[in-house]
């Protein structure tokens, strides 16, 4: 197995977004991906160009605010679909209450500039996800969310 990870840490709360690629077929997907604003999102689009990667799934370990704040982004640029538990889709959607909760009316009028909409596709347990010549399989930890 020859995976790259790279982990960048975007947003006020300071979550980790990964790039995990494959090196010999430079296909690569993006694991909770929490870019704020535009800037830190070009700065990992940056990444995967430089490094001639190719983007084929967006995943989210779980749907709070600060882990999915950038799936529209990933959903405007390369076309691809929020990939998260059953339990954790609807969340998805309300990221503007929980943006306000956490941040404030300000970061949340922030926000709603910035959003197009995400699709969404079910993740779980025992799923497999192909990534070039790797594969990675998927276990469901609940507890963190209100996923069961």
């Amino acid at each position: 197995m020859s995976l790259n990870i790279k982990k960048f840490v975007v947003n006020p709360i300071e979550e980790n977004t990964f790039i995990v690629s494959d090196l010999p077929t430079k296909e690569a997907v993006i694991i909770d991906p929490g870019c704020f604003t535009e800037e830190e999102w070009e700065r990992l689009k940056h990444y995967i160009d430089a490094q001639g990667l190719h983007l084929t799934r967006m995943l989210c370990t779980h749907t709070h605010f600060d882990h999915v704040l950038g799936a529209g982004f990933v959903a405007r640029d390369f076309g691809l679909k929020a990939e998260c538990s059953l339990d954790d889709m609807q969340q998805l959607h309300t990221m503007g209450q929980q943006v306000a909760m956490f941040l404030g009316e300000f970061a949340a009028k922030h926000l709603e500039g910035l959003r197009h909409p995400v699709t969404t596709v079910a993740l779980k347990e025992g799923d497999c996800i192909e990534l070039g010549n790797s594969r990675l399989h998927v276990i469901a930890t609940p507890g963190h969310t209100q996923a069961k």
